[in-house]
């Protein structure tokens, strides 16, 4: 059946049957099967596999990147990509990367989030942690002192701080952070803050200092009387100031 005449009879098949899958001539009922056609549904079976398959890939991954959180991300994603994430959403999806301890996702999604609110410090507090669970150091101590300048002075962020600065060498800046962090809470005999400090006192042979520390907070009462012994041990004898 060749430019819509059958092969058989030679007349001309009406129109609209050269578009079915089988071409019937409406005049002797000579039939073949349409190629064109054929080959036109093999080609969108063909596509709509692929897209299935991708999708199912896709599925697949998110289920394994987010296990039971995978409902609740994908709208996120979604979200995320066209713009609309609000402050709530964004918290949400980063409390979900940090269960997952998906820190490269609390940094984009908190740098995502500054954009729009630059001072706020919770969100530069997230970020700064999220550097450092990630190895990032450096930049962890820029958003840390990003979150002070800004105003930031929530003690816990303040505790950390001082504990990178340490672990980075900065000891007089970890010092301060460790004397504003006692500071922060004079009524509270906060004993793992103190012994960082101590530690770093004497570790920088400021023994006098240390010994004095140490004495000054055993006397503020009952609980405190035996504290950091080993340390007192540590400054014993020792001139050095």
């Amino acid at each position: 059946m060749m430019f819509g005449l059958c092969r058989q009879c030679k007349n001309e098949i009406e129109p609209s049957r050269l578009n079915e899958r089988v071409v019937v001539c409406n005049h002797c009922g000579y039939s073949k099967p349409n190629n064109s056609i054929m080959r036109l549904i093999q080609k969108i079976h063909l596509r709509n596999s692929l897209i299935l398959t991708a999708l199912l890939i896709a599925f697949l991954f998110q289920v394994r990147q987010w296990d039971g959180h995978y409902l609740s991300v994908i709208p996120l994603q979604i979200k995320e990509v066209i713009g609309s994430l609000s402050p709530a959403d964004s918290q949400k999806f980063i409390d979900i990367c940090k269960e997952r301890q998906n820190y490269q996702c609390i940094i984009d999604i908190s740098k995502n989030w500054l954009k729009y609110e630059p001072l706020n410090t919770r969100v530069v507090a997230q970020l700064a942690e999220a550097y450092k669970l990630n190895n990032n150091p450096k930049q962890s101590l820029i958003e840390y002192k990003n979150f002070i300048s800004l105003g930031g002075n929530d003690y816990k962020v303040a505790y950390e701080f001082a504990k990178l600065l340490e672990k980075q060498g900065y000891l007089t800046e970890a010092l301060q952070y460790y004397e504003y962090v006692l500071a922060s809470q004079p009524n509270v005999l906060q004993v793992t803050v103190l012994q960082n400090y101590v530690d770093l006192l004497i570790n920088t042979q400021q023994f006098q200092k240390a010994r004095t520390v140490i004495l000054q907070n055993r006397r503020r009462g009952e609980n405190a009387k035996y504290i950091l012994e080993e340390q007192l041990q540590q400054v014993k004898g020792k001139k050095k100031s």
